[in-house]
């Protein structure tokens, strides 16, 4: 299908208001991401000038990546709703690590998270993309800056919520020590 294309189908829309009597053609689309290269295109672009102009706040950001251990990916793959305990481990972990760097407890981070289950099956690697205001927001509006800092606490977060998931502890109980050696 040429979505967009009326050639190829359309849908005649009309107002409902006996008044106004205005229409238009519709051409018919498939909607959808991934399957069809025109429509991917336009909303990637939509999304790409949506995100700076109307929802991320005029303050610096950073781009965080999270990924998971090769040995757990599989279990991310069957079961899909472990990719939003990720996200869960993934937040909780950037507000610990924001509110411990700044000295606050009531700092709220802005962030926009994606999921990412990259490659085909034979080397699926679910990972988090995060786009995240390098600060947190307080209460009452004010915006703390981050000062530089390594990320090696922020990791060292993440692995911990990770390894303590109860996939984790499921699963891989007592062998915790050899998912991150």
């Amino acid at each position: 299908m040429r979505c967009g294309d009326l050639h190829e189908g359309f849908a005649r829309v009309r107002c409902t208001n006996p008044e106004c009597k205005h229409e238009f053609l519709l051409a018919f689309s498939c909607k959808g991401r991934w399957f069809c290269p025109s429509c991917h295109s336009r909303k990637t672009i939509q999304f790409g000038e949506d995100v700076p102009n109307n929802i991320l706040y005029r303050v610096p950001h950073r781009q965080f990546v999270f990924t998971i251990p090769i040995m757990l990916r599989v279990y991310f793959k069957y079961d899909r709703k472990l990719l939003t305990q990720l996200c869960h481990c993934a937040k909780e972990s950037l507000e610990l690590f924001f509110g411990a760097v700044l000295g606050l407890d009531d700092g709220i981070p802005g962030m926009i998270m994606v999921i990412h289950t990259f490659s085909d099956y034979a080397r699926f690697h679910p990972h988090l993309h995060a786009i995240v205001a390098d600060g947190l927001f307080r209460p009452n509006g004010a915006f703390h800056c981050l000062p530089k800092s390594k990320s090696k606490e922020l990791e060292e977060i993440f692995r911990a919520k990770v390894l303590t998931t109860d996939l984790v502890n499921g699963i891989f109980h007592g062998r915790r020590k050899i998912l991150y050696s």
